[in-house]
């Protein structure tokens, strides 16, 4: 029976040693045919402060167009156009009973007397009303990197002081080639 111990030992010492030790791994090599090696995967890192002046200008250009349609739709009162510009998110969000609830709170404080039952509620009471001035604004929004497909879209107002300062106007991400509001 020690035997049969010492043996089952001796195996299993065995199996552990070869199992845990391992070849050191192949280089990557750039110039083989469909292999990519550890350079172009650091070179694909997308690092918001290095970004290109092409993309940063293409990608502005963009999310201005995108903001001026948003404020046209805002305008024009286009609240299924609107809904359609939201992450579902985002929309789950403005959906929700307890977020209806704080913000007809909200407006009850500046004496509108206005009870949000619905997303679409939220839109015509609070986002048209703040939103339907501010379409000529668009030439003043700004842009950061976040990741490759996200943005901060801001604009830059100056306060009674003087100073100018950022105002965070969106959180977009591009998704399928459409920007869209995550925030």
């Amino acid at each position: 029976m020690t035997r049969l111990k010492f043996h089952l030992s001796a195996v299993f010492a065995v199996i552990l040693s070869v199992s845990c030790t391992s070849a050191p791994a192949p280089e990557a090599s750039d110039t083989q045919a469909g292999s990519r090696g550890y350079h172009d995967e650091i070179s694909e890192v997308f690092d918001p402060e290095n970004v290109s002046e092409e993309l940063y200008l293409s990608t502005k250009m963009e999310v201005q167009d995108f903001i001026k349609r948003l404020n046209q739709l805002i305008v024009d009162r286009d609240f299924e156009a609107w809904r359609a510009a939201l992450s579902p998110e985002l929309l789950e969000e403005f959906s929700s009973e307890e977020y209806l609830k704080h913000r007809s709170e909200q407006l009850a404080r500046i004496n509108r007397r206005i009870v949000l039952r619905s997303v679409e509620d939220y839109f015509n009471h609070v986002v048209v009303p703040a939103r339907v001035n501010v379409g000529e604004r668009v030439e003043n929004v700004d842009i950061k990197f976040i990741t490759m497909n996200r943005v901060q879209a801001f604009t830059l107002t100056t306060n009674r002081a003087g100073e100018e300062h950022q105002v965070r106007l969106f959180d977009l991400e591009k998704i399928e080639d459409l920007w869209t509001i995550i925030n």
